[in-house]
């Protein structure tokens, strides 16, 4: 968006201008002036956009060596004017002659990249003026569909994808939606037409109109189906991963359906379908592999679109990519230290699908169900090459000594080693068993995460000896070191509920890893040996309910114990309160005291308060828990509800031994506290049996003592 104010001086404007109208300063006018657009006010666009554009397409129309800078600089402008609705309807007269030049079938090669980017943005941001060529600008962009410059065809995809957006959007966007869909069905029957003739079958239907091909030689046209191929995948791969302003309607039985017919096809598979003996079948066995790689990129961002929607079809995207890794599959016998492997490109590119896919859907992907054949071929990537000594035997005779003497002597192999090699698989098959690893922990077999405590302890005891020690790719390569800590990482942080996660080993590795020279490297190892020491030390007591601690109070267990049941005390004792008041008025003597009420009520306090602090100095758990568990037990829920004072025998004798019933005030109510409901529970959990006999010898003591008994 273009701010209000200019941020340059006018003389910019004007250097510009005199810089592009001279062929000599052109290319330095080009440079000023993309460089200087997001910093010219709106008024100034105004102003001079319309003569810019001018001068820009007549220095396009030359061909020269500025035009590539001069389309770039073409895109920056109409993608800044249409940030302003009045800008943008000044510039929509000049859109014709735009798209007039960019849509120039003459251009040189090298210029194609720019040109597909600068029409993008032109389809993308001015639709109602492009509307009328929208044909034109279908059947131009189909007649570029056997580029072999990926560069040129990822521009070429982008442009392609914006056209079912440009006319109206009618009502909630049906027709952008509708176009979206027709497209891409034309887009899946041309991949499916072009992947029979790639082997040699007959075509029964079209999809897009793509120019015929000329024949030339059967394997010509096998290199540019191949070709095409990949176009048509790097085309559906961007019209589903682009930003479209309608729902769009993906048709995922489709292209589930034309990857089974991919993977499916093994080399061997492939030799017995269209005859493997011939040099045609010989060629198209070396370029199917290529066309596997661009499905798998297919497949990743049919992943990145529809994400967890794909739930239902998991067991199939598992068995894609492990149907290539089996078949791509090399044993460790034929491989040669530092030397890249083969079909390692499409290897990286099933792992990495996997990848996507378990990060999509989590434990939803169904991966643990190929856990067992996945877990060798990761684990065939991830170990180390080794270097390979011969032993070769050698006799010599000695004509001074009996017999012959015969010993072994150690003859390395000699070729040039690449310390680099296999490193992009190699990190793919890390990235996979981590996301495994931190996803599936509950799922996976105990015998999948030990294989891979296995497998990844050693190699990472041998970084701690020291990086050129390392073997290879992990000596050279710091992704491959990086991916490797990761994993041991989600050894630690996400263990098996059955196994026993390498505490041990994983902090000393982290800590030698923090040394590595390589920024990253030590970085992930600092934050993952932090992940460790919050586990095994936390900083404090982990609290199992929700209560905020106070503030500047040490959380001790102590204090919690203490803070439990004091709650508890405090609930039993409302309950008490409420079930146990009696109505009968205040107690008193013969002398009109209270004594008998006094006592009772002191000496239970006396009794109740020596009792608990015993309890509290005895660690006996049991004791403590059939202390804290009264509020909860029914039996004691029953006892202190059922409990009325005036019925038992104590307050019986006490009434009974009054002078007159007619000299007795209005009584006050007795209640039972906390400490009195403790004491009691204890006492009849103690003394069952004789709990009635002690206590009419209590009363018959206190009777004694306390009241003056009439006659």
């Amino acid at each position: 968006m273009p701010s209000m104010e200019s941020i340059l001086p006018a003389s910019t404007v004007s250097e510009i201008n005199r810089l592009l109208n001279s062929s000599g300063t052109r290319l330095d006018g080009l440079n000023t002036l993309e460089l200087s657009l997001n910093y010219f006010s709106l008024d100034v666009l105004n102003d001079n956009a319309s003569q810019w554009i001018v001068q820009l397409l007549r220095i396009m129309r030359a061909g020269d060596y500025g035009f590539q800078k001069a389309a770039k600089a073409l895109g920056n402008l109409l993608e800044i004017s249409a940030s302003s609705s009045e800008l943008s309807r000044d510039l929509s007269s000049a859109i014709p002659q735009v798209i007039n030049v960019l849509g120039n079938p003459k251009q040189k090669e090298e210029n194609l990249p720019a040109s597909f980017d600068c029409l993008a943005t032109v389809l993308k941001n001015f639709r109602g003026p492009v509307f009328p060529f929208k044909n034109a600008m279908e059947d131009l962009l189909l007649s570029y569909f056997d580029l072999v410059d990926l560069i040129a065809v990822s521009s070429l995809a982008k442009c392609y994808a914006q056209l079912p957006q440009i006319g109206g959007s009618g009502i909630k966007g049906l027709s952008h939606k509708q176009a979206w869909s027709e497209q891409s069905d034309k887009v899946i029957l041309s991949l499916k037409s072009t992947l029979k003739s790639f082997l040699g079958e007959t075509v029964s239907e079209e999809g897009l109109n793509l120019p015929k091909m000329t024949a030339v030689d059967p394997i010509t046209d096998m290199h540019r189906m191949a070709v095409r191929y990949r176009n048509l995948c790097m085309v559906l791969s961007r019209m589903l991963s682009d930003p479209f302003p309608a729902p769009k309607c993906i048709p995922v039985a489709s292209i589930l359906s034309l990857s089974n017919e991919v993977f499916c096809l093994s080399p061997l598979a492939l030799s017995k379908r269209i005859g493997g003996n011939t040099s045609e079948g010989k060629e198209r066995q070396k370029l199917f592999p290529d066309l596997q790689v661009v499905m798998l990129q297919l497949l990743n961002n049919l992943i990145k679109s529809c994400r967890k929607q794909l739930l239902p079809h998991g067991r199939s995207i598992c068995s894609f990519a492990l149907q290539v890794l089996q078949w791509s599959h090399t044993p460790l016998e034929l491989r040669e230290v530092g030397r890249d492997r083969p079909h390692r490109k499409l290897r990286s590119a099933a792992y990495n699908t996997l990848a996507h896919w378990v990060n999509a859907s989590n434990t939803g992907s169904r991966i643990e169900k190929f856990a067992i054949d996945l877990s060798k071929e990761i684990f065939s990537d991830i170990v180390t090459d080794r270097d390979v000594v011969a032993l070769q035997k050698v006799e010599i005779s000695a004509k001074k000594k009996r017999g012959s003497l015969s010993y072994d002597t150690v003859k390395p192999i000699d070729h040039h080693i690449d310390r680099l090699a296999n490193a992009e698989v190699c990190n793919a098959a890390l990235t996979l068993l981590g996301r495994i690893l931190r996803s599936l922990s509950s799922i996976i077999t105990l015998e999948f995460y030990q294989m891979a405590q296995k497998i990844i302890l050693p190699i990472v005891i041998e970084l701690e000896a020291g990086i050129e020690e390392s073997p290879i790719p992990y000596s050279d390569s710091a992704v491959c070191r990086k991916s490797i800590y990761k994993v041991l990482e989600a050894l630690v942080v996400c263990p098996h509920s059955s196994g026993y996660p390498p505490y041990s080993y994983a902090i000393s590795a982290f800590s030698c890893g923090q040394n590595d020279p390589d920024l990253e490297v030590s970085s992930t190892c600092f934050d993952a040996l932090k992940s460790c020491e919050a586990i095994i030390h936390p900083v404090t007591v982990p609290v199992g309910f929700a209560m905020k601690p106070p503030v500047n109070e040490n959380i001790t267990s102590e204090s919690m114990v203490e803070s439990s049941i004091s709650k508890l005390w405090k609930t039993v004792e409302e309950d008490i309160t409420r079930k146990s008041t009696v109505e009968p008025s205040k107690i008193t003597d013969v002398n009109g005291r209270a004594s008998a009420s006094i006592y009772v009520q002191s000496h239970s306090e006396e009794r109740v308060t020596s009792i608990v602090d015993e309890k509290m100095e005895d660690d006996d758990q049991d004791r403590m828990d059939s202390v804290s568990n009264i509020s909860t037990s029914p039996e004691h829920n029953n006892f202190d509800s059922d409990v009325d004072i005036a019925d038992t025998p104590l307050m019986k004798e006490v009434v009974d031994c009054q002078v007159s019933q007619n000299e007795l005030p209005a009584l006050v109510p007795v209640t039972l506290s906390i400490k009195e409901s403790q004491a009691v529970h204890l006492e009849k959990e103690a003394k069952e049996a004789d709990n009635e006999s002690s206590v009419a010898s209590d009363v018959e003591d206190m009777l004694t003592d306390f009241v003056d008994i009439g006659p």
